[in-house]
């Protein structure tokens, strides 16, 4: 597999197929609302981010810097699942049909550890 050069950080096309492998799995599982068994995938560390998006044409500030639908740590994301799994998540009767598609995949290495990775992506 060639290289992706990112930001100027070269990864290999192995760890950007890997991870593109691991995305497709999570939306998998998302989908299939195996809810705990993603939990089992995320890292202790895990700083998970929705941006808010706004109507605005001009470039760049369709994503308010700062501003998030969601932003959680390992322990809110827990609390989430916990709550849809206890059947009285009355916003989710009847459950949301959800499919995700994953795609415009970004990966660069973390600027302060070599063993993290960078990853953003869009989905519909």
């Amino acid at each position: 597999m060639s290289n992706v050069m990112v930001r100027n950080i070269q990864v290999s096309g192995d760890l950007y197929a890997l991870v593109s492998q691991f995305l497709a799995l999570e939306a998998k599982l998302l989908d299939d609302n195996r809810l705990e068994e993603w939990l089992d995938l995320l890292d202790p560390d895990i700083d998970y981010c929705v941006p808010i998006r706004v109507v605005d044409d001009r470039p760049g500030k369709d994503r308010p810097a700062g501003r998030y639908r969601v932003r959680d740590n390992l322990m809110m994301l827990k609390k989430r699942v916990e709550r849809a799994l206890t059947g009285e998540a009355w916003a989710e009767n009847p459950a949301s049909r959800t499919v995700r598609l994953v795609g415009s995949i970004s990966v660069s290495r973390h600027d302060t550890a070599s063993d993290l990775l960078m990853v953003e992506s869009t989905s519909a």
